[in-house]
């Protein structure tokens, strides 16, 4: 974004944060938020989607001096699960922790990248001030990709898990007149919900091809419930962090008190988010939760049909803890064809020649 090769490469390092001359100008959220500020003054008597995405407060989490010296000699307080001893959790955690396994967790101070946290929200305020000066009334959503887990499970960052620290992740909405102010949902949304709730916004239907659904109606009334759970996925990076784990297949579903995640290559896990919010207590070889267990297990294979997962098979629901799940070639005889997105033909079925009637179904 207009940087010369010199900024570019300091604004790689982390000691670049404590070099005072390091301005706001000189920062990528800055420099967004110019641009969108730009942008709706520009187009504010037009219909628009405007996406602002920052970089920061990811690594090397870099801000203007003034917002880390704030945080100098803060510590975050630690969580019950810092010295979570991973016994009975997934081998790669435990791989990952490393050395950090048989030490006693530091204070965790990170100015950083705390100031950094400070700053960018600085910075969304500019947005918002421009939103409420040229289009007071627009649907404002804001999220994040993931959390970092800041030595929770003794694990650093985010990669291959599915704990709450990294998974479950700001959702808000500002929609003046519509969405009830100071209200929330106690519901799970997903962000796969987020393209078919933008079409529909603007007025488009959501097409059978996308995955998602619009989540519009519970943005007008938070007590409603857009699906009965969110899954979540892992499969590996794809670019430039390709070796950090490496494979490690996860698919995870929470119907927002119980999580169930199948590690394919190792163990897997279940958490009761109501009586166990720090996820310490694996409950996956638990007697007492077994109907449940593999009520959400079922209920996780039927969506990895629907949404044609690349991986599926019957591996994925012949566990450890489910061995009475059919072992056999075919999987449970589902497949999924492209389902009819009203523009190219219906996609013709193997067997019959004739256009398909159910884009899922046995065969």
């Amino acid at each position: 974004m207009g940087l010369s090769p010199e900024d570019r490469v300091r604004s790689r390092k982390v000691d670049t944060g404590e070099d005072p001359s390091r301005t706001a100008d000189k920062c990528y959220a800055h420099r967004c938020t110019d641009r969108a500020v730009d942008f709706l003054a520009k187009y504010s008597n037009e219909d628009f989607l405007c996406v602002v995405a920052y970089d920061e407060p990811h690594g090397p989490s870099l801000c203007p001096k003034e917002y880390s010296d704030k945080y100098k000699g803060f510590e975050f307080p630690h969580s019950s699960n810092v010295d979570d001893s991973l016994r009975d959790k997934p081998a790669e955690q435990r791989i990952w922790a490393g050395k950090r396994l048989n030490e006693v967790q530091p204070p965790i101070e990170s100015h950083q990248f705390f100031g950094s946290h400070t700053f960018v929200d600085a910075e969304i305020g500019r947005v918002l001030d421009a939103i409420d000066k040229h289009v007071p009334n627009a649907l404002v959503l804001f999220t994040a990709d993931h959390g970092v887990f800041l030595e929770s499970h003794r694990l650093l960052d985010k990669g291959p898990a599915m704990y709450d620290e990294i998974t479950r992740i700001p959702f808000i909405v500002r929609w003046p007149g519509v969405t009830p102010a100071g209200t929330s949902c106690a519901h799970p949304v997903s962000h796969i919900d987020i393209s078919g709730t933008l079409m529909e916004y603007f007025g488009y239907e959501v097409p059978l091809t996308m995955e998602g659904k619009s989540m519009l109606a519970t943005l007008r009334n938070p007590a409603l419930q857009t699906r009965p759970e969110v899954f979540i996925e892992w499969g590996r990076y794809e670019v430039d962090h390709d070796g950090f784990g490496g494979l490690q297949p996860i698919r995870s579903i929470c119907d927002g008190r119980y999580k169930l995640s199948i590690h394919l290559l190792t163990t897997d896990e279940l958490y009761d988010l109501e009586t166990d919010p720090a996820e310490m207590n694996n409950l996956i070889e638990s007697k007492q939760h077994a109907e449940i267990r593999n009520q959400l297990h079922d209920r996780l294979l039927v969506w990895m049909n629907e949404s044609r997962d690349p991986f599926r098979g019957y591996y994925w629901g012949r566990r450890s803890w489910r061995n009475s799940y059919p072992e056999r070639w075919e999987g449970d005889g589902m497949t999924r064809q492209r389902e009819n997105d009203g523009y190219l033909p219906r996609e013709l079925d193997y067997d019959t020649g004739l256009p398909m009637s159910k884009a899922t179904r046995p065969k």
